[in-house]
């Protein structure tokens, strides 16, 4: 075959697992990362339970670039559930301990939080929390990822929060419990 008649072929194969389309430009493939922050958050509206609590607003999700939401996909993948590292607990008041991976992103407009934590309350800390917010579904004993993605410049937001009871699930079950992807 000539190389001619390869350039021809609407699609090239380069490996069992990667194709690459020439010739195509659509809007559907422009906004792959988009459409992959959609999948995301419609399978995290899913994900509540008795152990498991989600918090979602992703009102602002159409006024977010293309390269803002592929920039807050990267980050996303770049958590490593199985590589939490412990930090000081005077960092966060009233924890006893807290492990967490963070790949969190800024630059002069887009902020990007995307930190994913092991941690347990001081006893008497998250009975004041649960006082002051009764009906807020906090745990005692959580492993929460929390995501956000902040354009200041435009005043816009979306953002996600996950949490699973480690002392009913287990810590390795409540991580993956988190872990959306």
């Amino acid at each position: 075959m000539s190389w001619f008649n390869i350039v021809k072929q609407p699609k090239l194969r380069t490996s069992s697992k990667i194709t690459t389309n020439l010739g195509v430009n659509n809007k559907e493939e422009d906004e792959q990362c988009r459409k992959k922050i959609k999948e995301y958050l419609n399978r995290i509206k899913t994900m509540g339970g008795p152990n498991i609590s989600v918090d979602v607003d992703d009102r602002d999700l159409d006024y977010l670039t293309e390269k803002e939401l592929c920039i807050f996909l990267r980050q996303i993948n770049k958590i490593d559930v199985n590589n939490l590292k412990p930090i000081e607990v005077s960092r966060t008041k009233g924890t006893k301990y807290r492990q967490e991976t963070d790949s969190s992103y800024s630059d002069n407009s887009l902020i990007i939080i995307s930190v994913l934590y092991l941690r347990q309350y001081e006893p008497s800390y998250y009975k004041n929390l649960n006082l002051k917010r009764p009906n807020n579904k906090r745990m005692e004993h959580s492993a929460t990822w929390y995501l956000a993605c902040y354009n200041n410049q435009k005043g816009t937001r979306i953002f996600m929060n996950i949490s699973a009871n480690a002392d009913e699930l287990g810590v390795r079950e409540a991580l993956k419990a988190v872990d959306f992807r």
